[in-house]
């Protein structure tokens, strides 16, 4: 948590200081990251708690399939709501274990 949002802030030149969002503590303590902010809760609880149009970027990183369909129906229909006009949502996700792909052919 953490250090790959601090690497691409870096590599975007972000002038936002970025927020990552854990339900573990222990996943927070272990960023060593100054320069990103940390809230510990859940993605349904920490959506709810945001204004209208507060967000201009949200990154979805290695979470959605912790959710299942109606928390993650839920989840994104929260995130419209706090986009602003021009905002956008970048999922990140592993393949499923199940799905064969040729990586190391």
């Amino acid at each position: 948590t953490g250090r790959f949002v601090g690497l691409l802030k870096d590599a975007a030149g972000l002038a936002t200081t970025p927020t990552c969002v854990d339900p573990s503590a222990s996943m927070l303590e272990a960023c060593e990251r100054k320069d990103v902010a940390f809230v510990q809760s859940d993605a349904r609880a920490y959506v709810d708690s945001l204004k209208p149009k507060a967000l201009d970027r949200v990154l979805l990183k290695e979470v959605v399939h912790h959710f299942c369909d109606d928390e993650l129906a839920s989840i994104c229909a929260g995130l419209h709501k706090t986009l602003d006009q021009n905002g956008r949502v970048v999922v990140c996700t592993r393949p499923r274990d199940d799905v064969e792909y040729p990586f190391f052919e």
